[in-house]
């Protein structure tokens, strides 16, 4: 009688263990995903810029390789890239010269991260070319983009004299706390840090959340007081061009998913994008954002 209660008991305890597992474990795949956040390599060509590092050095080259090789280690699926989806035949036709050794002659495309990681991560995998995700609307930059609605005029124009450094309060509701600053200062100076260590030391800071997060605040966080009483201008701005241009390409990741085959994604975007897509990405129950540090840290294979 003992021995049969104890073989309930521990036949019961086995059930409970055996369903608090199956519970854990989600009965559904979840396609990995990983979001590395670049700045636009061809940037460091600007001997102005910050970013400024020639990065067709041979050291520069065997840190891009190294890069490259975490990055075909991950082993994506698919790659998708911060370009246009109406540039994917122009992709395709560059990628195809690419994979015949024919590199851009345009230096300014050769330099770009398309290229140095998109391009040679998925010729090292065998892959088809990446895939163009990103959404901009026609005309649309900072110099030639025409506001098709009275409500962004205002805007267009502030952000104008913002980037031409002749900002002025035009049609700002006058609250001094959306101008604070974010609390949190960078415990070194940004603009000379790229050229004082490794370029995957600098992805690697590019995608902290500490990073992204404060720059999403000082990038954006002023626009939100544009406007008056009914006219929430600068809000309908983020609202339509960068939290709505996020959401489209998180639409066109979604519209390439082959759920039943595919296992991982790898995205190479703007390090200003990671906050909003992240964030998508995360509450999707299908996806499994994988942090950058641990695809970018692998420990080199003893010999």
């Amino acid at each position: 009688m003992i021995r049969f209660i104890a073989l309930i008991f521990f036949l019961n305890s086995y059930l409970i263990c055996f369903g608090q597992q199956k519970k854990d474990k989600p009965a559904y795949k979840k396609i990995q995903i990983l979001l590395l956040g670049t700045f636009h390599f061809h940037q460091s060509l600007d001997s102005n810029s910050r970013l400024h590092s020639n990065l067709f050095t041979e050291k520069r080259q065997q840190e891009v390789g190294e890069i490259v090789s975490n990055l075909a280690a991950f082993a994506p699926d698919k790659i998708f890239i911060e370009r246009k989806t109406s540039e994917q035949a122009y992709t395709d036709s560059l990628y195809a010269e690419y994979k015949k050794g024919n590199e851009p002659k345009d230096v300014k495309v050769l330099a770009n991260e398309i290229v140095q990681l998109g391009f040679k991560t998925a010729k090292k995998l065998n892959l088809p070319a990446p895939v163009c995700v990103d959404f901009r609307p026609e005309g649309y930059s900072k110099q030639d983009y025409v506001p098709k609605y009275e409500m962004e005029k205002q805007v267009i124009e502030i952000w104008r004299q913002f980037d031409d450094n002749e900002f002025r309060e035009l049609g700002r509701y006058d609250n001094s706390f959306l101008d604070k600053r974010h609390p949190v200062r960078k415990a070194f100076n940004e603009d000379s840090l790229l050229q004082k260590i490794t370029l995957k030391d600098f992805l690697l800071f590019l995608n902290t959340s500490e990073s992204y997060v404060r720059d999403t605040y000082s990038n954006w966080n002023w626009m939100y007081g544009i406007g008056k009483d009914n006219d929430y201008s600068g809000i309908d701005w983020l609202a339509n061009f960068w939290y709505g241009r996020n959401a489209k390409i998180y639409g066109n990741i979604l519209r390439q998913v082959d759920y039943q085959n595919d296992q991982k994604y790898l995205l190479i975007v703007g390090a200003s994008h990671l906050s909003i897509l992240k964030h998508l990405f995360e509450e999707n129950p299908y996806f499994e954002v994988v942090e950058v540090n641990k695809a970018l840290k692998q420990e080199k294979k003893r010999k």
